[in-house]
Order: C-alpha cells, then sequence, then structure tokens
C-alpha cells in the first residue's frame, strides 16, 4: 500500500471492501468525492487506496477522473459459484419462460439486505426496467425482492421493516405494518405482485425458487415484468410457478449453499 499504510491488516481489508461495496449500485462509474460519500472515508485516505488499487489492476481511473471497476474484477465476479450455477441451470428455464411470457424475464438471488440481479432476458416494451444485471434490487418494491424477502429469516424481515422504506413511485408500499401483511400475503399465496412499485408503467409477477430440500428457503427468485394493466393473468401466473417450479427440482442436483450468508 502506498503512503504510510503499513500491510493490509483487517482495517485495510476494510478500507478495500469499503471501496468496492461502493459500485454495488447501478453506477459503473463514481467520483472520489462519491466514493467519499458511500464509504465515509477522509478524500485522502480514499484517495491513496484508490491510487493503490488502480495500480494493481482492480480499478481504471477513466480520462474524466472517475473509476470504474477493471476487466479483472469482471473476471474474478463470474467465478461466483452462487450465481454461476444458478444462471446455468435456469437459462433454459427463463428463455422458454421469456418465449411464453414476452416479458421482461428476470433472476435474482438474496445478497445482503438486498437482492441481486443475476440475469435479465429483455423484451422492447415501451417502458424499460431500472437496474442491470449485477446491481440489486429493493426487497421491498420489487416482485423479485418480495418474494426473497417473504421468505427470508425473520430476523432479517424485522431489520428491513425497521427502517425507513424508500418511496419509488406513489404506489410503493412504505408503512412497515403494511408490508408485512404483503409479506404473509405472499407466503399464503405463493407469489409476490408489485403494481407500479418500483417504475410507473411496468407490473411485476415473482414466485420463489426453494433450497434442495426446503419448502420454505427461498435461494432465488424468478419473475416477469409486463407493462401495466396486464394484471391478474392467468397465464403469467401458471407459466412463472412452472418455471420456478422446475428450476427448484432442476437445483436439487446440484445444491446451492445458504444464500444469506453472503454480503
Amino acid at each position: 500500500m502506498t503512503g504510510n499504510d503499513k500491510g493490509l491488516g483487517p482495517s485495510g481489508a476494510a478500507k478495500v471492501m469499503s471501496i468496492f461495496k461502493s459500485f454495488a449500485g447501478d453506477q459503473t462509474e463514481l467520483s472520489l468525492t462519491e466514493i467519499c460519500e458511500r464509504t465515509q472515508l477522509t478524500s485522502s485516505t480514499a484517495h491513496r487506496w484508490l491510487q493503490d488499487l488502480v495500480l494493481q489492476g482492480a480499478l481504471v481511473r477513466l480520462p474524466s477522473g472517475r473509476y470504474c471497476l477493471s476487466r479483472l474484477m469482471w473476471e474474478i465476479g463470474t467465478r461466483c459459484p452462487h450465481a454461476s450455477i444458478l444462471r446455468e441451470i435456469a437459462m433454459p428455464v427463463l428463455q422458454n419462460l421469456y418465449r411464453m411470457t414476452r416479458g421482461h424475464v428476470q433472476l435474482a438471488m438474496p445478497a445482503g439486505d438486498g437482492a441481486l440481479l443475476v440475469e435479465r432476458l429483455s423484451k422492447n416494451l415501451p417502458v424499460k426496467p431500472v437496474g442491470r444485471v449485477g446491481g440489486r434490487m429493493p426487497l421491498h418494491a420489487t416482485g423479485a425482492g418480495k418474494v426473497i424477502l417473504a421468505y427470508s429469516p425473520v430476523e432479517m424481515r424485522k431489520r428491513i421493516l425497521s427502517r425507513k422504506l424508500t418511496r419509488y413511485t406513489d404506489h410503493t408500499i412504505t408503512s412497515p405494518q403494511q408490508l408485512k401483511a404483503e409479506l404473509k400475503a405472499i407466503r399464503e399465496r405463493g407469489y409476490a405482485i408489485c403494481y407500479e412499485e418500483r417504475l410507473i408503467g411496468i407490473d411485476s409477477y415473482a414466485f420463489p425458487i426453494f433450497e434442495h430440500g426446503s419448502d420454505s428457503v427461498v435461494v432465488a427468485a424468478v419473475s416477469v415484468l409486463v407493462g401495466a394493466g396486464q394484471r391478474e393473468a392467468d397465464g403469467l401466473i401458471n407459466a412463472l410457478r412452472s418455471a420456478a417450479s422446475q428450476i427448484s427440482r432442476a437445483l436439487r442436483k446440484t445444491p446451492l449453499v445458504h444464500p444469506f450468508d453472503g454480503l
């Protein structure tokens, strides 16, 4: 490490991880100021670590002065066994679901207090979904997120419900009591519905994908996003239910390690 830091001890590792985590949102490029705001590092400390990460090939400093992750980090990230195994198993099912529904088909998995978008097959609809593959989605305002949250450990649900929930549209549920009731309803009917909660003009339907040998622990969620108004479409729900069941059965041959242990 450059500067006065000696070695990469726990405090150094924490600083590096905080910098990498700052890129977990939808933005692919960040300025020094934005990184400082997200990491709570001082400008001088962040600058020293950023310089070293650029020298090591983990980050790229763009001509604009902003920073982005390097191709090396992308290469390392693709080797994450949870996401890559899940995607490989699910892809044939997702492709068939896309042909049947002609909506935005998405695959997500738990990631800390959010949902990681692992794959998306997109239709050229008037309204495009927000976010990108590799980005995170809010648990309380997306179909996939709600399914994951509904079947998540009780401690996690309490933690999310205790926070101030971001309002993305006038339809977003931000009341903890209302969201708690919605999560209970999801567990009772077996799937989630979001009516324009994340983005006006988009409705989302999602089913859980369960852990090997369990019908209550979710390891992922499959969802379809369609234009607002195509509500309570029996064909769409049945296709999603079948897709989730197929992926769950396929995972029995290659069970995933419990996903809630990750960041």
